[in-house]
């Protein structure tokens, strides 16, 4: 851990900030006053940092035991030889961009193992009095206190609208137009910063701000900073939209003069709530852990922030059926019941009944107990990522009493911590709840059946039951929860292959005419009950070339909870095959549980085939080895073929941090007297918010072997629908594929035609993405790559099989092949 004080830009340590210094030899020994400010002194500043430092290590010496080590990708300047990438110690950043007016908040940026996680702790306000009068309105209004600014100003002065001339006029988001000076203005939410609409307000001589909600509801905005401009001294205050309009609609009628008031004591320091920074620190493992890209999952990640803070507060003793809540020192909660949330944290349901189905927008709030409504939609980040963590805090209260008597306090607490590790490292990428719950559970079943059971009634208490289903993995809303209180059984097919290992010419794994093969399934059962007997895997509709000697259906045994068994079904092809056959096939379980569903998943496969090598020009991603090669940090995690409806395709993720990485073609040898056209098929769907796009894909070529690369755009318009705009995206101010291509989630072509710039020359073309250090999307889908105009043809493709058979050196016996004797045509091996 570097840990130092960093009040100014730019990022990081710089100029005359600095980091703790020793009050004796090897000691680092100051007391932190709470009655002072927190940049009163630079002993309250290095204060701040011993604490930070302090927090950090533990946090990674607690999380490296329960497997959070080097291999597993922890920020470490050395990794002694462990594995993992080393060099990447984890900066802790106190009182961060105090200087800057930054308040109300903590972030944590995790970029890739290899290069530095960046935490950053801010100063909090203090309690303040705050006040809007407006007369002869004759009325005063509930306001909100900005985190920029002045802290204490008392104001008088005549109302007026801003007109900025441009767009939605009242924003404030350009230069006013109209004349402020004196006035208070008042600006309406929305397009812009809120730091941005007062300084144009202060830059128009404005001397005081009103910033009405854009959104009906009876909380005024929450005024965040703006780190990327300087703090403007104007007294700033938020209120609703209703007081926004009654105050508009006086102005027709007659001037009005606002009262603007604001008394505040002495400001808290975030980097000494040991709840916040462990809240960061959770950011920090999981997106090491998980990768992460879709909305579940950041409300996963702001879950898991707030469970580290309730794992790392609970003491032994504690009441486990309390109330308890995050961040109550810096946010100045006097009552410590809800802190930063909507609901105290509480096993007890007159405390807190949230369940699953409260992270989808339009799903009323519980009405049995109090709350602290903040006026967001349900499916934003932390107001879901509360679900999942009373889903954990309901896990780890629950091993608590079933092993009270049994195990330690201590002991249980390392349990839980070993689970949540195993459960993000099995955990999928962009996990949905119910993904991430299955991972945890998988994790726990492998240590103790016991557990297993308790954590699993802990997630159907809150609605995350074994059928309970999760809203699509690509859901922003967060709409489609389904329920479920119970246990039950549950089966899913985990692994699908066909290959000619019964009888075999060729030992290609292809099935051939007159060869014999098996379609092998596996199955698990991801519930908490038996699945019975007499579950039925099937292949749906099979194709009329493809034979089943023993029937293209099975009868499964009972599988125990967590118990995964591989079925087999003996396949053949029709004698009057006469080319390769590429099918789909559809698989299908049903009666594998109690959630009254079937299972079903696709399989391409070729049977009759043969692979010619370097022999198209044309690559449908079908052949089993690929021409392309993956380039970037954590390329591979990032780039893979995945399985469509028709087929394989390529597929890189928009992930939720920084990433640059690609998929590059061969070398292409260009004709010297044709045109060079490049045509895909391709979809995708990159993080775009706030009129801002934050993630996208572009296609470059190089002439020298991967070098140097040129975009596209230099040879022929691509189509880039807009510009990525982040200063993190390695693609930042570059046109690109952006947003959602418009047939999304389907494909839509693209034919690039290059003339002949490159004529005669030897090119690579790459398929790149680039992302920032933040939320993602679904990503890049792309298929059927086709180079016209080449000469030569470096992609295998499929043709049918040639009939020539492998040679057996060993024995004397026929070269058709051995009977593996492995799997017998009941198709059950419950290996």
């Amino acid at each position: 851990v570097d840990a130092y004080i960093d009040h100014s830009n730019p990022d990081g340590l710089s100029g005359d900030e600095y980091r703790a210094s020793v009050t004796a030899p090897g000691v680092f020994d100051r007391v932190y006053d709470v009655d002072a400010e927190p940049l009163a002194s630079q002993t309250q500043s290095m204060a701040a940092i011993t604490q930070i430092f302090y927090t950090v290590n533990w946090m990674h010496d607690w999380w490296y035991d329960s497997g959070f080590d080097e291999a597993a990708g922890n920020a470490q300047a050395d990794n002694y030889g462990r594995g993992g990438v080393e060099g990447d110690v984890l900066h802790a950043e106190a009182q961060d961009a105090a200087l800057l007016g930054a308040r109300n908040n903590a972030n944590m940026s995790t970029p890739a193992d290899g290069e530095s996680p960046r935490m950053q702790m801010y100063l909090w306000t203090g309690p303040s009095e705050a006040s809007l009068s407006v007369t002869p309105l004759a009325q005063d209004f509930t306001v909100s206190t900005a985190a920029f600014g002045p802290k204490d100003f008392d104001v008088s002065a005549l109302i007026t609208v801003i007109d900025d001339g441009n767009g939605t006029l009242s924003d404030g988001c350009q230069p006013a137009v109209n004349d402020l000076v004196g006035r208070i203005a008042l600006v309406d939410r929305g397009s812009c910063t809120f730091e941005t609409k007062s300084t144009n307000a202060l830059a128009a001589g404005a001397v005081g701000v009103l910033i009405a909600n854009n959104q009906n509801g009876n909380t005024p905005p929450n005024l965040g900073n703006d780190n990327n401009l300087p703090d403007p001294q104007i007294p700033t205050l938020g209120i609703t939209k209703a007081a926004g309009d009654a105050i508009k609609a006086a102005l027709q009628n007659l001037p009005q003069t606002g009262h603007m008031l604001r008394l505040s004591s002495v400001e808290r320091d975030g980097t000494i709530d040991n709840m916040i920074v462990a809240h960061e620190w959770g950011h920090y493992i999981h997106h090491r852990l998980v990768d992460c890209g879709n909305q579940a999952c950041g409300a996963e990640s702001e879950g898991w922030g707030d469970f580290m803070a309730l794992h790392l507060s609970l003491r032994e003793g504690d009441d486990l059926d309390g109330v308890y809540a995050v961040v109550t020192y810096a946010s100045l909660d006097p009552s410590a019941y809800y802190g930063l949330r909507r609901v105290p944290y509480s096993v007890d349901p007159t405390k807190n009944a949230l369940s699953f189905r409260h992270i989808q927008n339009g799903e009323a709030l519980p009405a049995s107990h109090p709350l602290k409504a903040n006026g967001i939609a349900n499916s934003e980040v932390h107001n879901a990522g509360e679900i999942w963590t009373t889903m954990l805090w309901e896990s780890y209260v629950a091993l608590h009493k079933a092993h009270e008597g049994e195990l330690s306090f201590d002991e249980v607490r390392r349990r839980m911590s070993d689970y949540v590790v195993a459960g993000m490292i099995l955990a999928p990428s962009a996990p949905t709840f119910t993904e991430q719950r299955d991972a945890i559970l998988a994790a726990i079943a492998a240590s103790s059946q016991e557990d297993f059971l308790t954590v699993a009634g802990a997630f159907a208490k809150r609605g995350a039951g074994t059928c309970a289903i999760s809203p699509p993995k690509a859901s922003t809303d967060l709409i489609g929860v389904v329920e479920d209180f119970e246990l039950r059984a549950r089966g899913t097919i985990t692994s699908a292959a066909v290959s000619d290992n019964l009888l075999s010419c060729d030992d290609d794994g292809v099935v051939d005419v007159d060869e014999l093969g098996e379609l092998t399934v596996g199955i698990r059962n991801v519930g908490a009950a038996p699945i019975a007997a007499g579950a039925i895997l099937e292949v749906v509709d099979p194709d009329p070339s493809l034979v089943f000697p023993d029937g293209a259906s099975l009868m499964l045994p009972e599988i125990a909870p967590q118990e995964e068994l591989l079925a087999a079904l003996t396949v053949a092809v029709d004698d009057a095959l006469v080319d390769h056959l590429p099918l789909t096939l559809t698989l299908r379980l049903s009666g594998a549980g109690g959630c009254d569903e079937t299972i079903e998943r696709l399989l391409p496969i070729v049977v009759n085939g043969d692979v010619l090598v370097e022999s198209s020009k044309i690559d449908d991603v079908e052949a089993p080895a690929t021409a392309w090669s993956v380039g970037g940090d954590e390329g591979d995690a990032i780039w893979s073929r995945q399985v469509g409806l028709d087929g394989h395709h390529w597929h890189g993720d928009d992930v939720g941090r920084k990433s640059d990485t690609w998929i590059m073609s061969p070398q292409l040898k260009v004709a010297a007297d044709e045109p060079l056209v490049i045509s895909l098929e391709h979809a995708y769907s990159f993080e775009f918010s706030d009129n801002t796009y934050w993630d996208g894909g572009v296609i470059e070529v190089s002439l020298d072997d991967g070098a140097t690369w040129q975009d596209v755009v230099d040879y022929v318009d691509p189509g880039y629908p807009g510009t990525i705009n982040s200063g993190v995206n390695p693609l930042d101010k570059r046109p690109a594929f952006v947003g959602d291509n418009p047939s999304y989630p389907d494909m839509d072509p693209l034919v690039l035609d290059l003339g002949m710039a490159l004529a005669g020359e030897s090119a690579r073309v790459r398929l790149r993405i680039g992302t920032d250090g933040a939320a993602g999307g679904a990503g890049w889908d792309i298929d059927n790559i086709a180079f016209a105009g080449i000469v030569n043809t470096p992609f295998d493709a499929w043709i049918a099989d040639q009939g020539i058979c492998a040679v057996d050196t060993d024995t004397d016996t026929d070269t058709g092949g051995t009977d593996s004797g492995g799997t017998d045509s009941s198709g059950t091996d419950s290996g």
